[in-house]
């Protein structure tokens, strides 16, 4: 009796001694992991545009700060990426082409060997001037917002006939259509709709319009639009310096039944011709 309660008072020692290590051991193995688990990576970009204004056509560099060690840094503008770099400086240089003025986003993306990503992100605002390239042609007038105006094709109309290349082109019907001095999209209208021949300058605006550099709304411009367009012509270019018929140009405003305005781009002359006689056209379209 004596030695079996022995017995089991041992055996209770040995099964106690057994939990005390397990959990000696466990806790060891706890603190070896915590110990040595990596600090979480910190990274902190700042991102920023080195001009106070960007413009269409006009390099600016957009630079990125960063203080961690960094596999690859990817730009977006707007949304879309522009460029990515993989190493220092981390910075890019970026030229924007047929963006809408105001505020635009640009973000920063900072990649981690460990698979991390970190942003940051900055606006920029981007101006419209007078002679930027912006959709399909030039601008040669602003309005007070900055943001709305004219543009003028960079080349005059041409049209390819059986005998080659025409550049100079009858007004159209001799008659009254009630067209307008400031209006020359709605007096493009009413020249195409009632022009039945390549000869006639607005039959080359008829639905679907004249595409020219991915747009189809220009137009013939006004006399007003017209006079704006010659005071401007610098921002444009591609005009003659002679004083004949290559500086002449129809605008899309009538006088009377029988006679239209035109302007001689380098010379003061009278502003109106007879309807029949063949001139230049400068295609412009609104924005």
């Amino acid at each position: 009796m004596k030695k079996e309660l022995l017995k089991t008072i041992k055996n209770n020692t040995q099964l106690k001694n057994i939990k005390n290590l397990i959990i000696l051991a466990t806790s060891f193995l706890l603190f070896i992991s915590c110990g040595s688990q990596e600090p979480k990576e910190n990274i902190d970009i700042i991102v920023s545009s080195t001009d106070a204004f960007i413009y269409n056509g006009v390099e600016t560099k957009f630079t990125s700060s960063i203080n961690g060690t960094i596999t690859e840094v990817i730009f977006y503008f707007d949304g879309k990426s522009i460029e990515s770099v993989i190493s220092q400086p981390y910075n890019i240089k970026f030229t924007p082409n047929d963006v809408e003025p105001g505020n635009h986003k640009v973000t920063c993306i900072a990649k981690t060997s460990k698979g991390n990503s970190f942003s940051a992100e900055t606006s920029v605002e981007l101006k419209l001037r007078l002679g930027d390239s912006y959709q399909g042609g030039k601008i040669y007038y602003l309005d007070s917002t900055g943001k709305h105006g004219l543009i003028a094709s960079t080349t005059d109309l041409k049209y390819s006939g059986d005998a080659g290349d025409v550049v100079r082109f009858c007004w159209g019907y001799q008659t009254v259509l009630g067209t307008s001095n400031d209006n020359g999209k709605a007096n493009t209208l009413l020249m195409a709709n009632n022009s039945t021949s390549t000869s006639f300058a607005a039959f080359h605006f008829k639905s679907p319009g004249y595409n020219y550099n991915g747009y189809s709304d220009w137009y013939i411009p006004s006399i007003n639009e017209l006079q704006l367009l010659k005071d401007n012509k610098s921002y444009v270019g591609g005009f003659s310096s002679a004083t004949d018929w290559q500086a002449m140009y129809w605008s899309s405003s009538e006088s009377t039944q029988t006679y239209a305005f035109i302007l001689n781009f380098n010379v003061l002359m009278a502003n109106y011709d007879d309807k029949a006689k063949v001139f230049k056209i400068r295609p412009i379209r609104q924005f």
